[in-house]
Order: structure tokens, then sequence, then C-alpha cells
């Protein structure tokens, strides 16, 4: 995406730009024009290597009348600004991969209760098991008492 210029130029400096064009030196236009060169350029690549922009300015910093120095401001700015927007973006970067960590942390957790609370089931059935199984016991020998005491009576 290349920079975008008519973001930064306000209405008043094309006016004044149209209305009174400044006189300027042919090696300045050339200069201008290798500037522009490197402003259509991806944004990327001028935070990364905004040096030649730099160069460019300063060459032809001291001979540009001030309504133009007003619109290449914008390239100073990304120049002067492009190690702290990296900057910014690899702590996003870095607060995002946080909060996903922080998320799955949080999932890691509830997973780990639930499995407790299963592995404690796991761990009270035995004995509820065998006290049912004692109960159901016990309530097969009354049972079979009971069927003896029918069958003798019958008989």
């Amino acid at each position: 995406m290349p920079f975008a210029l008519d973001e930064y130029l306000n209405e008043e400096s094309i006016l004044i730009l149209e209305d009174t064009p400044p006189t300027i030196p042919d090696f300045i236009k050339a200069q201008l024009h290798r500037l522009m060169d490197h402003l259509e350029l991806d944004t990327s690549i001028l935070i990364q290597g905004a040096g030649p922009i730099r160069e460019f300015f300063n060459q032809i910093k001291d001979d540009l009348p001030s309504s133009l120095k007003e619109i290449i401001q914008p390239a100073a700015f990304l120049e002067g600004n492009g190690p702290k927007f990296l900057n910014a973006q690899s702590r996003l970067a870095a607060r995002e991969a946080q909060k996903s960590s922080a998320a799955a942390e949080g999932q890691c957790i509830e997973e780990i209760q639930s499995v407790k609370k299963t592995n404690d089931l796991l761990k009270e059935s035995p004995a509820e098991i065998n006290k049912d199984l004692a109960a159901l016991n016990e309530e097969r020998t009354q049972l079979l008492a009971q069927l003896k005491t029918i069958e003798d009576t019958i008989k």
C-alpha cells in the first residue's frame, strides 16, 4: 500500500499551491520527482528503509518554499517514527499472544478442574458401589430366606 499523501494535504495547502505556484529550480524539481517515486512505494518498505527519503529531503530542504515543506512533512514524520511504529506493532502482537495464551490457560484450568471432579467421583464410586452391593446382597439373603419359608409352607 503506497503512502497516502492525499490524507496529509489539507485543501488550504492545495489551494495555495494552485493559486501561487512557487518557483522551484530544476534540480529541486528533479529531487522532488525522485522523492515522489520513493513515496509511492509500499508503506512497509518506507518504514523499513526511509534513509533515501531523508537524504533527498536534507539535500533540498533549505531551498524549498515553506508551502512545499508543509507538504513534504508527512514523509519526514514517517521516517522519524518508523522505529516507533515497528515497536508498537510488535508490542501489539505480543499483547495478542499474551491474550490468547491467557485464554488457553483459562481453558486448561477448566479442563483440569473437570478431570479432577471426574477423578474424585471415580475414587468415591467403588465405596458407593460396595455399599450398594452389600445392601443388595443383604436384600437377596432376606428374599431367599422368605422364599424358603414360602416353599416350606407350600409343602
